[in-house]
Formats: structure tokens, C-alpha cells, sequence
């Protein structure tokens, strides 16, 4: 999963993902509350999560995620409701 690479390592060598928003019951994307974001490995031996975000620069919310060992693992985002 994803470049091989740490989340620390960060932009260019790990995989990330931004412009996150969650659908809510009524199908309308909302940017969730940058203090409101988690995340969780299911393989932390394996595997690192991890939420970036810049508060000056509100469009800069991503997370990183990898590890370089051949095994799965799911990374959970949560979002606690604020």
C-alpha cells in the first residue's frame, strides 16, 4: 500500500490524500474541523497514519500514510463531530 515510504518522510516520497470531506446524511460534503480529524492504523508495526495541516493555510489538510513492509493494512479516518 501506497509509495513505500513513512508519512514522516512526507511530500514526494509518502502516499497522501487531501481535500478530504465527509458526505453527510443528506449527501452534502462538508470540510470537517481541522482539531476534529483522527487517524488509526490497523497495523501500526507495518504501517503510520498521519494528519498534516497548516492553520494559516486551510486548503492544506492531507494525510500521510505508508510503510514499507508487504502487508495490509487499513488506515481509519475519523472525524469526531465537533
Amino acid at each position: 500500500m501506497g509509495s513505500g515510504h513513512f508519512p514522516n518522510e512526507g511530500l514526494g516520497k509518502a502516499t497522501f490524500i487531501n481535500g478530504i470531506e465527509i458526505i453527510d446524511r443528506k449527501g452534502e460534503a462538508l470540510i470537517p474541523q481541522i482539531y476534529t480529524i483522527k487517524t488509526h492504523e490497523s497495523s501500526p508495526n507495518c504501517y503510520k497514519a498521519k494528519f498534516i495541516h497548516d492553520d494559516d493555510d486551510p486548503w492544506i489538510r492531507a494525510v500521510f500514510y505508508g510503510g514499507p513492509r508487504l502487508h495490509r493494512a487499513i488506515i481509519i479516518l475519523r472525524v469526531t463531530r465537533s
